[in-house]
């Protein structure tokens, strides 16, 4: 690499090689690698793809014309030399090996030094053709479009061969001894070496793929916190979880840490605060419940999820007129909508008197108690939100109602009859019409267990099961 255009300082030179290591045993397109790589070109050194316009011919559509020659330019390189070393390594193990080959490529643009070593016989094994300890060094130049294959002996000599071996071990001493270095003596030792070189290469393309997010690390918290709470989020088994993160956690305008104030999320500034004290004053509360919950409310707010339906609450608003407080978003879709009531129905049938006790008892079940006290009028056990805030959107059309609305308690009525609810009196309506913000607050305690994990995580798969699998089913879409 030309110290002219790369960064040369010795952590750059470490981080471009492990990215190329990384792609080859990954398999990369040269091209995705090249956007990886394009950071570490100097300011100033940079050339664009279409001052190459015969590069572009041979490649095709597959390079973007803002993508910088250098890097592709390395990427194509280092990627091919990494390819020849493997034919290499092959061929130097294979007794039947006769050489390597290389041949010029059909694109090849123009007479070169490939040229030359593509043609020559001077081991008399064939044009292109050399001994594996004699083969030139490949690619031959930077952009090197040659091929690279391995020569190995006529297969019926092979087998010929391996027949004669296999009747009498030392009549081919040299085959015998390859048989016991490759499967014989180093079997164990063999393993051992593709082990570790997988668990190198994981972490390698772990370490690649971290994310970095400002707006957390520039909240108010410590490094230390900081670095334990995206360590979390780059090694979450569930990676809807970290793409969720990686592509919408910095679009948050604003997140701090607070002590004064409660924790919450802002639609209307879309900003959110968070502290811990929950951790600090309950046992059996996850020290990031916070943050991850109200992280919560805003993917559900601000990030759009394939599949959904909003069939209900379009209805909800198109009869009532209140576009701010019946949104379109994940907790309130069709889908989450139906996964929250088949968990009423569920609760309902278990929520015995030991039941609510072992809630009570255990603060790690608080997800669990405000998904209670959300769909249930006047059953908050310890933790919820309670009646004033699950009943908010309900007062809202009792407000519009008392001053002279007066069809629009009908209209909400109506809507739930159509949609088969039972509406035999308005209370039934009022306490549909709370499962909006009760589906909202489960939404965003789900996420928060699902982050989190632990004893919270339990509880929710065990009483909220239904709202948990479609949670995790949704978080698939995410666009």
């Amino acid at each position: 690499m030309s110290d002219n255009i790369w960064n040369k300082s010795k952590k750059y030179r470490q981080t471009i090689d492990s990215i190329l290591k990384t792609a080859v045993l990954e398999g990369k397109d040269c091209v995705k690698t090249a956007k990886i790589l394009d950071s570490y070109v100097k300011k100033g050194k940079k050339t664009f793809v279409d001052d190459y316009p015969q590069m572009i011919k041979r490649m095709g559509n597959r390079v973007p014309i803002n993508l910088h020659y250098e890097t592709l330019r390395l990427a194509r390189t280092e990627m091919t030399r990494a390819y020849g070393m493997g034919t290499l390594d092959g061929a130097s193990s294979n007794p039947f090996s006769r050489g390597i080959q290389f041949a010029l490529s059909q694109m090849h643009p123009f007479k070169d030094i490939c040229d030359r070593i593509c043609s020559e016989d001077n081991f008399e094994l064939g044009e292109g053709v050399y001994p594996v300890d004699e083969a030139p060094e490949y690619p031959f130049h930077p952009n090197c479009l040659c091929i690279m294959m391995p020569v190995v002996k006529n297969p019926e000599d092979i087998v010929d061969k391996l027949i004669e071996w296999n009747n009498s071990p030392e009549s081919d001493p040299k085959l015998e001894e390859w048989y016991q270095k490759n499967f014989v003596l180093d079997k164990e030792e063999l393993k051992l070496k593709i082990k570790n070189d997988t668990i190198e290469s994981k972490e390698n393309i772990q370490k690649l793929n971290n994310i970095e997010l400002n707006n957390i690390k520039n909240s108010g918290m410590l490094k230390a916190d900081y670095d334990e709470y995206i360590d979390i989020i780059n090694n979450h088994k569930n990676l809807s979880i970290k793409n969720l993160y990686t592509n919408y956690a910095d679009k948050i305008s604003d997140v701090k840490m607070v002590t004064s104030v409660g924790s919450a999320y802002s639609p209307s500034s879309n900003s959110l605060t968070f502290n811990f004290d929950n951790f600090v004053k309950y046992s059996g509360i996850n020290k990031y419940d916070t943050l991850a919950h109200e992280y919560g409310h805003f993917f559900d707010a601000q990030v759009s999820f394939e599949g959904l339906n909003f069939n209900e609450i379009e209805t909800v608003r198109k009869v009532t007129g209140l576009e701010k407080i019946f949104r379109s978003k994940a907790s309130s879709s069709d889908e989450f909508l139906e996964a929250i009531r088949k968990d009423k129905e569920y609760l309902k049938s278990t929520l015995t008197t030991d039941v609510k006790k072992d809630l009570r008892e255990h603060n790690a079940s608080c997800g669990v108690q405000d998904a209670i006290d959300g769909l249930f009028p006047k059953s908050r056990i310890a933790w919820g939100h309670g009646e004033k805030y699950y009943n908010r959107k309900y007062a809202k059309i009792e407000s519009l109602y008392k001053i002279g609305e007066k069809s629009i308690k009908k209209d909400l009525k109506q809507v739930y009859k159509d949609l088969g609810f039972d509406v035999s009196n308005q209370s039934k309506v009022k306490t549909i019409c709370r499962q909006y913000d009760a589906s909202s607050e489960i939404w965003a305690n789900v996420m928060s267990a699902e982050v989190c994990g632990g004893e919270t995580l339990e509880y929710v798969k065990k009483y909220l099961p239904n709202s948990y699998r479609a949670m995790m089913e949704i978080l698939k879409g995410v666009k």
